[in-house]
């Protein structure tokens, strides 16, 4: 119950309450309602509604943030979250995820495996909870940089003789 005179807005049709500062549990349903006291009456209290707040952040593990030459085929991981029956993982190639390179939805465990195409390049990536009811909030994003691509051989084929001693190797 909230009896504060903060919500108090005078003649004002429209008041406010953020319950911010009083540290609603994550992924916990909560019911509301309200009337109106003016003068010496009141009113009686309005329909009850009700809202669920979302997931807390997962906590990503590995890669871990600024890891540096990253295998292209990345295993993704992250704790998991209680009442959390997936997961939706995203990569991106920029820190605003305007640029999304892959998107995993539906993910039952707390582990992913991407296999990523760009050599030497950087990745971003968050992970989210969700059930059917809620979907929490994105966790904070982390950054890694992947390994070269490994050089491809031309010359000379493989278990090709060769009769020179001058092996040109391209």
């Amino acid at each position: 119950l909230i009896d504060d005179d903060a919500v108090s807005s005078g003649t004002s049709t429209t008041a406010m309450y953020d319950i911010a500062s009083e540290a609603p549990d994550y992924n916990t349903t909560y019911y509301w309602r309200v009337k109106a006291i003016y003068s010496d009456c009141e009113t009686n209290w309005s329909s009850t509604f009700l809202f669920k707040t979302g997931f807390e952040q997962a906590t990503v593990i590995s890669p871990p943030d600024e890891d540096v030459c990253v295998d292209l085929e990345v295993i993704f991981t992250w704790n998991s979250l209680e009442d959390a029956t997936s997961y939706t993982l995203q990569v991106a190639t920029d820190e605003d995820y305007e640029d999304i390179e892959h998107t995993s939805e539906d993910i039952t465990t707390t582990r992913d495996t991407l296999i990523l195409e760009l050599g030497d390049h950087s990745y971003w990536w968050r992970v989210r909870a969700e059930n059917n009811q809620n979907k929490g909030i994105w966790s904070a994003p982390r950054s890694f940089v992947t390994q070269n691509l490994a050089p491809v051989v031309v010359l000379p084929d493989d278990g090709e003789e060769i009769q020179s001693l001058s092996i040109p190797l391209d």
